[in-house]
Parts: structure tokens; C-alpha cells; sequence
């Protein structure tokens, strides 16, 4: 289908993907689809299938952890029977007789008999399930040879029914392995292939570029689009004329936290390209222009100047310089304290309370890290164990020997924070050694 007619951007790159998935669908003898696209393209296949499910009975998507074989043929036969018991009751009261039984099976896992539930299925519900796309996306992959072979295995048992296999399709998608990949190599017939290039990277600037929207905001959008997807090309010069354009529009219109997120863009840049004085620059600038958003009271203000700090902290902590970076780190504490986010409060102390141990400077460490632990009071019972808190209770106690004479008061707020089993819900589920660093 030609492309170039429709509306926008996002829609000419749908109907793109869906040529490429009729030149799959028109391949009798194909089976299975290994849908090969780049992370910035992916969303696009997660929505084009969203979108089948949701307007098809036969299109189906599974995501449960792979282990072995066996474990996801069962996952997939319970969610096939699962998704037809849920869905009787509206059946029902859309006419439909939804009386279907799955096979008596006992052998879970086994995919022939996944295969005969299909077929059953499809047999007693010609008009509802005509036949079945079946989209493996589990979310964990345990071990990939074993997921490779496993869906070798299925393509190579549908092929034996030449009755379902006219009617089932299977589908892998995403940045493919390449043992993935190379299953087209062993069954070039049954198994399809298909480099897809959709280029999202650059819809949202086609976007604002096709857009009719004039005036100083529309400008301003453009400029931003074009300087993010300046940052991969590592073309220095033209993120400084794209910084500075953007800049003049910010601020003859007075937006100073659109100024702070200009120089948070071009310090992130840098610090990647690792110009680091230029990176050190662009954060502080950034500072100047949220502390000015402050003083207009603009309502992120004080979240502005910390992601600032915390951006010039970066700077400091990749050049080892840990004095100045853990100084930064404690600048940070009075801004996250008045925008009220008590992770980023914890944030700052704990990368602060690494800074200082790095340099020997224990009591400095032990208050910073203290303090973290103090600011996480603040916090419900499930955030205090699923954020960084308990990255900073674990390293404080792992590094108790430093500050023995405050042990008890640590165990104190340790048992306050997460009452008698405070150990083995800080303990980090690896086996590595934790620290406060972020790599």
C-alpha cells in the first residue's frame, strides 16, 4: 500500500509495518514470523498487535517467563483456556454458544497437546476463532538456546498438521538474537524473516515538522526534537546552534524551566561525548535558570535545580573528584526537601554518603548516610522497600565497622524503618556486593 497519502507520521509507519506483515500473511508455506526491529521500533510492533488482539479473538499474545519448554507450552495452554472461560459470560449475551470444552490432557507442556487444544478450539468455533496468531514475547528468557529450540520444535509439529497448519501462525518479534535469527537458515520455508525499518526515532520531529502549529512554542518544540536527535549523531557544533536557538526563544518568552531542560539536554550530551568542562558549564547553567524559575514561583522550580545539581554531582563523580561531587550531592537535600520528594532526598544523601567514603572521610560518610535513612521515615512500608532506601539501609550496615560507636543507634532505625526481619528485606535478592554507586 502506498504510504505516502496518509494522515501522519505514525500512520504512514503502521501501514509500512502492516505491508511488511501481508508479505508474511501471504506466505502459505510460512509458519513462523521472526520479526527483527531495532529498540526504537519495537513499541510500534507491541501497539500493531495490541490493536490485532484487541479487534481479533484469534490474535493472541503471551508473555510469561521461559524456563524450559515444557513450563511455557503450559503457560501458554492455561492462558488459551483461561482467555475462553473469561469471555463466556459476554459471549453469551452477544448470541454465541460458548460451551467449549479444552481436551482431557495429562501430560501438561507438552506442545502437541497445546496443538490439538487449537485445533479443538477452532473446530468448535469456526466463525469465532477461523484460526490463530499466536505472538510469543516472553519477558524473561531463562536460557535462549532452549526458547530457540522450543519454537523450532512448534513450527516443525504445525507443519505436520497440514489442517492447522493453514490456520495458525506463529510470531516472535523484537531486537532478535542472532540464534534467533539464523532459525530461518534451518527451515527457510516454514520460517520468515523480516528485517522491518520504521525509523522511529525520527516520527516525533516529522511530527512537529508536519504540523501547523505556529508561534513561538511550536518553534521552540522543533528546535527540542531536532537537539535530542542531535545527541546520537555526536555532532558538537550542531547541538551548540540548536541550544542557542532554542535558548533565544526561552528566554525572550521568559520560560525558564524550558532553559533548564535545554541545558540539561546539551550537559547530557557532553558528559556522553565526555567533554566534561562543557558538561560542568551547561549543568550550572542549568542551576542559574531553575533558581530564576524559583524566584518567579514556578512550581517545579525546586525539582529543576535539583535534577541540575545532580547532573553538575555527575561531572564531578566520573572525574573521581568525590569532595566537590559529594558537596553537590548535599546542595541537592534542601531543594528535593521543598519540592517534597523524599526518593530524591534519599538519592542525594546516599550517593553523597558514598562520595565521602570513597575519600576516607567516615563521619562525614555516616551522617550523609544516616540522614538518608532518616529522610526514608517519610515514606509508606511498600515504597521504604521498593526504592533506594533499601540500597542505602544495605550499605550502611554493610560498612558498620566504620562507625561502630553508632552502631546501636543504626540497628535502632534499622528495626524502626523495617521492624525485626529489617535484614532480609534490605539483603539484595543478588549475591553481588552492593554500593551506593550508580554505574
Amino acid at each position: 500500500m502506498e504510504a505516502q497519502g496518509l494522515s501522519n507520521p505514525i500512520e504512514r509507519r503502521f501501514m509500512r509495518a502492516h505491508d511488511d506483515w501481508l508479505v508474511f500473511a501471504e506466505n502459505k508455506k510460512a509458519k513462523l514470523l521472526l520479526w527483527q526491529v531495532n529498540e526504537a521500533d519495537t513499541p510500534l510492533l507491541q501497539t500493531y498487535f495490541q490493536v490485532q488482539e484487541e479487534n481479533a479473538c484469534a490474535v493472541m499474545q503471551f508473555d510469561d517467563v521461559f524456563e524450559t519448554g515444557e513450563q511455557f507450552t503450559d503457560a501458554v495452554i492455561k492462558n488459551i483456556i483461561d482467555f475462553y472461560h473469561q469471555r463466556r459470560e459476554g459471549s453469551a449475551a452477544a448470541g454465541i454458544v460458548a460451551d467449549w470444552q479444552p481436551p482431557e490432557f495429562e501430560s501438561p507442556g507438552a506442545n502437541p497437546i497445546l496443538l490439538n487444544i487449537a485445533k479443538s478450539l477452532i473446530q468448535h468455533h469456526p466463525d469465532v476463532f477461523p484460526g490463530f496468531v499466536w505472538v510469543f514475547q516472553p519477558n524473561v528468557v531463562h536460557s535462549e538456546p532452549l526458547f530457540a529450540e522450543w519454537i523450532l520444535k512448534l513450527t516443525a509439529e504445525l507443519c505436520l498438521d497440514k489442517w492447522l497448519a493453514e490456520r495458525v501462525r506463529l510470531v516472535i518479534y523484537g531486537e532478535l538474537s542472532e540464534r534467533l535469527q539464523s532459525l530461518s537458515l534451518v527451515a527457510p520455508e516454514s520460517i520468515h524473516l523480516i528485517h522491518g525499518v520504521y525509523n522511529m526515532v525520527s516520527a516525533p520531529g516529522e511530527m512537529v515538522e508536519e504540523s501547523t502549529e505556529r508561534g513561538p512554542g511550536a518553534d521552540f518544540r522543533r528546535l527540542f526534537i531536532a537537539l535530542t536527535e542531535t545527541i546520537p549523531l555526536n555532532d558538537p557544533s550542531r547541538l551548540a546552534r540548536l541550544q542557542e536557538q532554542a535558548l533565544t526563544i526561552s528566554r525572550k518568552e521568559g520560560w525558564f524551566d524550558q532553559s533548564v531542560v535545554i541545558y540539561l539536554l546539551a550537559g547530557a550530551a557532553q558528559l556522553k561525548w565526555q567533554d566534561l568542562s562543557r558538561a560542568l558549564a551547561a549543568y550550572q547553567s542549568a542551576v542559574k535558570e531553575g533558581e530564576s524559575a524559583i524566584a518567579v514561583n514556578h512550581p517545579a522550580g525546586n525539582k529543576l535545580v535539583a535534577n541540575a545539581l545532580f547532573g553538575e554531582a555527575s561531572v564531578y563523580f566520573s572525574q573521581k573528584e568525590y569532595t566537590l561531587a559529594a558537596q553537590c550531592y548535599e546542595r541537592i537535600v534542601p531543594y528535593t526537601t521543598a519540592a517534597g520528594d523524599t526518593v530524591l532526598t534519599i538519592e542525594a544523601w546516599r550517593m553523597g554518603a558514598y562520595c565521602w567514603r570513597e575519600i576516607n572521610q567516615f563521619n562525614c560518610a555516616w551522617s550523609a548516610g544516616f540522614n538518608a535513612l532518616k529522610a526514608g521515615l517519610l515514606l509508606d512500608d511498600e515504597m521504604k522497600i521498593n526504592s533506594n532506601l533499601c540500597v542505602a539501609a544495605y550499605w550502611m550496615y554493610q560498612n558498620y565497622g566504620r562507625w561502630e560507636d553508632h552502631y546501636d543507634e543504626l540497628l535502632t532505625l534499622l528495626h524502626t524503618l523495617y521492624g525485626d526481619e529489617w535484614l532480609s528485606i534490605i539483603t539484595p535478592s543478588t549475591t553481588e556486593k552492593t554500593t551506593l554507586a550508580t554505574d
